[in-house]
């Protein structure tokens, strides 16, 4: 049985999220709509729903909701990501830059614009195989009979050191 005190919290969440949820339900109309051919919110419903093709139509439909959608996907799963590292870590301040994890896709960008300029174009694959290089040998480092957090963030810190280190190197 729930106490007074957790249905009060459940309460105030639900609350939070409510109000969160209707902040960015407004501030998605609100992008939708500016632009640099601005339209007021009413005007695209009924132009988006309208028979036939118009500007209207064209410009919300294949720029601004997809490039919104997108926005919206990439925001959450970078929140939820972040979410998912501080509770692992057990460390409020934990963070990808902190752990090491962006100095490696940082230091296989570097390498690869420098030694392969033509690759540009494959740069995030690259940063994200940097990334991950960089994750696994955090965990090498940290692993000792099991991985405890606060040997996953000193092993990332001496990581980020390092990778940084030779990143500016680079530059």
């Amino acid at each position: 049985m729930k106490t007074k005190a957790e249905k009060c919290s459940v309460m105030r969440v639900s609350a939070v999220m409510l109000i969160l949820l209707v902040i960015l339900a407004a501030l998605c109309a609100v992008a939708v709509a500016v632009g640099s051919a601005g339209y007021c919110v009413p005007e695209i419903l009924k132009q988006t729903f309208a028979e036939g093709t118009n500007p209207v139509k064209t410009i919300v439909l294949n720029l601004r909701l997809p490039r919104l959608l997108l926005a919206v996907l990439i925001g959450s799963s970078l929140s939820a990501s972040g979410a998912l590292l501080q509770s692992v870590m057990r460390n409020p301040l934990a963070d990808p830059g902190t752990i090491g994890v962006s100095a490696g896709a940082s230091t296989a960008a570097s390498t690869i614009l420098l030694v392969m300029p033509e690759l540009t174009s494959s740069l995030p694959i690259f940063a994200f195989g940097g990334a991950a290089l960089a994750c696994m040998l955090i965990y090498t480092m940290a692993w000792k009979d099991g991985v405890d957090p606060t040997r996953i963030i000193l092993s990332g810190v001496a990581i980020n050191s390092v990778l940084s280190a030779y990143t500016s190197l680079l530059q």
